[in-house]
């Protein structure tokens, strides 16, 4: 179900190694600090190669509306130091709120994911943050 109220996304975790956030200020991230780094905005870089990892994420809702998330974020969680998660969620750009979901979908019942290279993600899950009643007490 999708909350109105909170700011929520789907989360991929991966193992912390051997990837690097392409934010991150590293000889691997050339486009770090140029426009075009907005495509790839909190993407992983593999420290092994340098490969891209970009994942295309579609969220099927309930009314069969496909919706495109991107990555917004990444999260170190405090219950797991051997993974980051990629947070994904309708994703403008690095400047703005996400969007939110489409009004007329409740929920999602299906999900399409790929990447430009091949990737391990352990596991998945939907996380509700910044909910105003637990966010602003």
């Amino acid at each position: 179900m999708i909350n109105r109220e909170g700011l929520q996304g789907l989360h991929l975790a991966v193992n912390k190694h051997p990837y690097i956030s392409t934010m991150h200020d590293h000889p691997l991230n050339p486009e770090c600090n140029r426009p075009e780094c907005a495509i790839n905005a909190f993407c992983l870089r593999c420290l092994s190669d340098g490969a891209l990892i970009r994942p295309e994420t579609i969220l099927v809702g309930d009314n069969g509306v496909e919706v495109k998330v991107r990555p917004a974020g990444h999260l170190y969680p405090y219950f797991d130091k051997t993974i980051r998660t990629l947070v994904l969620r309708t994703f403008k750009d690095v400047n703005s709120p996400a969007p939110p979901f489409p009004a007329d979908i409740k929920g999602f019942t299906a999900m399409r994911i790929r990447s430009t290279e091949p990737s391990l993600v352990r596991y998945l899950y939907w996380n509700v943050d910044r909910h105003p009643e637990i966010f602003f007490r």
